[in-house]
Order: structure tokens, then C-alpha cells, then sequence
């Protein structure tokens, strides 16, 4: 009998440490897809752009997510309404906000957390619509690709912090839209895939875009990991980015979405994986758990209602916040939830 009674408190134990849980934290306080999330200095999250189409259309104000308080509240609104624009945490506190896809959002801009205001920087050379923008190992930002007047460029520039000034640098081999954008550990960044089957890698000492060929499948979205690798996700394939080799490598796992997740690098080195594009009116509520270590993915539960697109972000306490996308019928949507991977205590023997 102590014997079982022994299994069974392990077993307790076990599930204890690995439950999950999603919780709702919505409403925000606006519809959003296509907008940014960024994480602040206080653990705060700002929440910037987006388009509400059963709304007013572009919103004109953003909002702060607590999660302390578990609540969104609403701030001034960018100096450009944006959408499919890029976001970057500066090493100051400050978040760079750039693109959209008319041309006067090629005036990026800064919000400052300390006064709770955005203000105008110089121009940019291209708008960068659903490009990306890369905080690089010195602290200037790396803004490529996107689309200008609705054209695929395969433009680069560099952010200076110091200067507030924008400087053309070398052009990506290709044309790209929609793309995975990762900083490496050795301070380059990887772009690869979105609209081209191709991947290049940038130095930031040269200013210059090295090919590295194509790809199995274009990756849409990455993360690092913390063996330096990078996880990619696109087209209902997982492929991870071997910097040292210079090679990419195929995952074992299908993923039933082909666009639109979240990605979130946890802190015990797996990947959350939330929502996404099934076929193009089906949307998944699925929250999955990738591990690169086994090659496998478990799914550990479900969004309030299935979206494409919807923001990741990992807060301080080692939870992650996922926020907005679409849903069916490309309505915004204000949906929020918490995901809480995070070891529980062990179980009270009695």
C-alpha cells in the first residue's frame, strides 16, 4: 500500500511541475492586429498600432498592458497611425517604432516610458511595411526590407541612438517582405525567408548582406535560442538555423498552420507556439510547446478564440503575454491571454 500511495504522490508531483495554464486577460483596450508588443523597462508592455475593421479603422491611441494589475490601459497615440509596422526595445528604455504602408510612415518615431509621449524622428528612405527592425550588439537598430509603395525592397538602414539620425547601409540580396529577422550571438543578424526562399546573413562591421542560398522553406517568424541556434517558423514547417555551419535543418514536425503564430522563447529554452492560419478562413486557438532538444511539440491549451497573428511577448516573470491578431472573417480582435509554463510547487505529502 505505501508503496502505491508512493506512486501515486509522484505522479502528483510530476503533473504539478509541469501543469500550464492560459488565462484570459482581455479585453484590450482596442482591437488590434498587425501592432507591436514591446516590454518595457518596468516589466510593463507597450501595445502600439493595428487596424480595428469593425471600428473607427486606424486606432489613434495605444495602450499599456500591467501585469501586476492584470489590466490594459489606454495612452496618447502614435504621431502616425501604423500598421504592419516594426517595434525595438533601445537599450535606453526607449521603443523605435517605424513602417506602414503609406509613405509618411517612413517618419519613424520614439516613445519615451518616462513621459508617456512619442515624438518625430527623421525620415527614413523606404516606409518598410512589414519589414523588421533588429536592435544590434552596439545599441543602433537595423531597419530591412518590407515593402515601399506597396513594392518589395530589399533596402537596409541603421538607427544611431546617439545621433537620432537614420544611414543607408548595404541592400539584402533579395527583395523581401514578412520575413524571420534574428540577431545572432556573435552580433550579426540572420534574415531569411517571407516572400523570398532565400536567407542572408548582415554584418554590422561591414554594413554588408552575405547570401547564404535558399532555404527548405521560407521562414516567416524566429527566435534564438540559448545555444546560439535559431528556431524558425513558416509554412507549417519548423527549421532551425545552424550559425557555426551555416546550414539549415529541417524539424521532424508539421505544424497544421501555415502562417501567423506568436513566437515566444521561454526561459527553459523551448518555443511557445500560439494561433495561427490553418487554411485561410480556419484560425487555431492552439497553444503548443516546441522543444529543440527532442524535436517535438506537445500542445498545452487554447487561446479564448483562434487568430492569426496575435503579438508574443515574454514578461519578467517567465509568463507570456499573447495579444490581438485576427480572426474569422479579418475582424480585429481584443482577445488576451496569459500563458503560465512555469514550474508549480512541489505536492504536500500527508
Amino acid at each position: 500500500m505505501r508503496s502505491f500511495l508512493t506512486f501515486v504522490v509522484c505522479i502528483a508531483e510530476a503533473f504539478s511541475a509541469f501543469a500550464a495554464s492560459v488565462t484570459s486577460v482581455g479585453p484590450m483596450v482596442a482591437a488590434r492586429q498587425q501592432a507591436t508588443a514591446t516590454l518595457l523597462p518596468d516589466g510593463t508592455v507597450l501595445i502600439a498600432g493595428g487596424v480595428d475593421f469593425q471600428g473607427p479603422g486606424v486606432q489613434l491611441h495605444e495602450e499599456i498592458y500591467d501585469p501586476r494589475l492584470r489590466t490594459f490601459r489606454a495612452i496618447g497615440g502614435m504621431l502616425a497611425a501604423r500598421i504592419g509596422h516594426a517595434a525595438a526595445a533601445l537599450v535606453d528604455g526607449r521603443v523605435l517604432l517605424i513602417g506602414g504602408p503609406r509613405s509618411t510612415e517612413s517618419n519613424s518615431e520614439i516613445y519615451d516610458p518616462a513621459t508617456a509621449t512619442f515624438s518625430r524622428l527623421t525620415s527614413m528612405a523606404a516606409e518598410h511595411y512589414v519589414g523588421a527592425a533588429v536592435v544590434l550588439a552596439d545599441g543602433r537598430v537595423l531597419a530591412a526590407g518590407g515593402k515601399r509603395s506597396f513594392e518589395r525592397v530589399a533596402t537596409a538602414e541603421i538607427y544611431n541612438p546617439a545621433s537620432g539620425g537614420w544611414i543607408l547601409t548595404g541592400a539584402m540580396s533579395q527583395p523581401r517582405d514578412g520575413f524571420a529577422a534574428v540577431r545572432l550571438k556573435d552580433g550579426r543578424v540572420l534574415v531569411a525567408g517571407g516572400s523570398s526562399i532565400t536567407a542572408d546573413l548582415f554584418d554590422p562591421a561591414t554594413g554588408v548582406f552575405t547570401s547564404l542560398g535558399s532555404v527548405p522553406v521560407p521562414p516567416l517568424r524566429g527566435v534564438l535560442l540559448p545555444n546560439g541556434k535559431v528556431v524558425l517558423v513558416g509554412l507549417g514547417r519548423i527549421q532551425t538555423f545552424d550559425p557555426s555551419a551555416r546550414t539549415f535543418r529541417s524539424s521532424s514536425v508539421i505544424l497544421k498552420t501555415y502562417r501567423g503564430e506568436a513566437l515566444v522563447l521561454l526561459p527553459d529554452g523551448s518555443v511557445l507556439i500560439a494561433g495561427g492560419n490553418i487554411d485561410g478562413t480556419v484560425l487555431s486557438a492552439d497553444v503548443l510547446v516546441y522543444s529543440p532538444d527532442t524535436d517535438s511539440v506537445k500542445t498545452i491549451g487554447a487561446l479564448t478564440v483562434g487568430r492569426d497573428s496575435p503579438t508574443g511577448t515574454l514578461l519578467p516573470d517567465g509568463t507570456a503575454l499573447i495579444a490581438g491578431g485576427f480572426t474569422t472573417g479579418a475582424k480585429s480582435s481584443a482577445a488576451a491571454e496569459i500563458v503560465d509554463l512555469r514550474p508549480r510547487g512541489r505536492a504536500v505529502r500527508h
